[in-house]
């Protein structure tokens, strides 16, 4: 089972842990400095990679959800990807239909690529294009 995680944005001081059992963030907005609590101590971690697109296509035939695998060589096991729906519609659509729907947009990360699963929440269903837009965080 994988740790949870935790992602807290303030200014110093650094927020209390009291969380065990969690891999915990922090975004220091005064020197601008993403820290990883290894336990003890918060410790600087690499700055997040640029921001990743890409388009998915469900296909004609509407469905509820699907999985994609998404190749990119900042990936590692140990990433943490954080997947968005972009506001900006695929070629042919319109952006009031990213509005109607409720997505739900999940990666799993391995060595050199992630699996990125996008579902909706509403029972609704999903055809045709999408973009998706990622951040990579190596921890």
């Amino acid at each position: 089972m994988a740790l949870p995680l935790l992602y807290v944005e303030q200014t110093s001081p650094p927020p209390t842990v009291g969380t065990q059992g969690a891999i915990v963030f922090w975004f220091d907005t005064t020197s601008f400095i993403l820290k990883r609590f290894n336990g003890v101590e918060w410790t600087p971690i690499a700055a997040p990679a640029p921001v990743g697109i890409f388009e998915v296509d469900f296909g004609s035939l509407p469905k509820a959800e699907m999985t994609f695998n998404i190749v990119d060589s900042r990936v590692t096991s140990n990433s943490v990807v954080i997947p968005l729906m972009s506001g900006n519609p695929a070629l042919g659509k319109e952006a009031d239909e990213l509005q109607m729907d409720n997505f739900m947009v999940t990666a799993i990360a391995h060595n050199g690529n992630f699996d990125v699963t996008v579902r909706t929440t509403d029972g609704s269903y999903l055809a045709d294009n999408f973009i998706i837009t990622y951040q990579v965080i190596n921890v």
